[in-house]
C-alpha cells in the first residue's frame, strides 16, 4: 500500500513531469480525430478531457477535472463508464465545439494521460473537503446560474461545484 501512494504521489507530482516517461508508460500515438471514435480506451477519454479542459492549469487543476470526470462515473445521474461520460451531450465543451480532438501539444497529452492512469490504474482520488462530491465546473469567464449548486472552491481558471443537496445531507 505505501509503494502504491509513494508511486501516484510521484506520478501526480509536478517534478515528475520532467521524466521521460515513454521508457516507463506506453502513452498512445494514434491520431484521434474525434472523441466519439470507438474505439478509445477510458485511459484515453479520460486522458483527452483532462487535457482540453485543463491544459493550462497547474497539476492540481488538471487532477480535478480528473476527479470531477470520475464523480459522474460513480454517481447515479451520469453514464457508467469514463468514455460515455466525457461523450454525453452539453457536458464537456469540447466535446461538440466541431474542431479535431487530436491533442496537439505532446508534452500536455502525456501528463494528462499519466493523471488518467493515477485516478482509474490506482484510484486516485483528490483528499480535500467536497472532493468526491464535486460534478460541475466551469470557465471563470462565463457564470452559468446553476442555483442547485454550491461553489466550493476556485482554482486556476475554473469554479468548481457541489449540488446543495448533496452537502446538506
Amino acid at each position: 500500500m505505501k509503494i502504491k501512494s509513494l508511486l501516484i504521489s510521484f506520478l501526480l507530482s509536478s517534478a515528475s513531469f520532467g521524466y521521460d516517461w515513454t521508457d516507463v508508460i506506453k502513452v498512445p500515438d494514434h491520431y484521434i480525430n474525434d472523441v466519439n471514435e470507438v474505439h478509445l480506451t477510458e485511459f484515453e477519454c479520460l486522458a483527452l478531457n483532462v487535457y482540453h479542459e485543463s491544459r493550462g492549469e497547474g497539476v492540481f487543476g488538471r487532477k480535478l477535472v480528473a476527479q470531477v470526470t470520475m464523480n459522474r462515473v460513480r454517481h447515479h445521474g451520469f453514464p457508467d463508464n469514463i468514455c460515455d461520460v466525457v461523450r454525453q451531450e452539453h457536458q464537456f465543451s469540447w466535446t461538440n465545439d466541431g474542431k479535431f480532438d487530436h491533442p496537439v501539444n505532446r508534452e500536455a497529452y502525456e501528463i494528462s494521460y499519466l493523471i488518467a492512469i493515477a485516478f482509474i490504474q490506482f484510484d486516485f482520488n483528490i483528499q480535500m473537503k467536497y472532493s468526491s462530491l464535486i460534478l460541475n465546473y466551469h470557465n471563470l469567464d462565463v457564470e452559468p446560474g446553476w442555483h442547485e449548486l454550491a461553489p466550493v472552491l476556485i482554482q486556476g481558471g475554473h469554479k468548481f461545484y457541489v449540488r446543495k443537496r448533496d452537502i446538506n445531507e
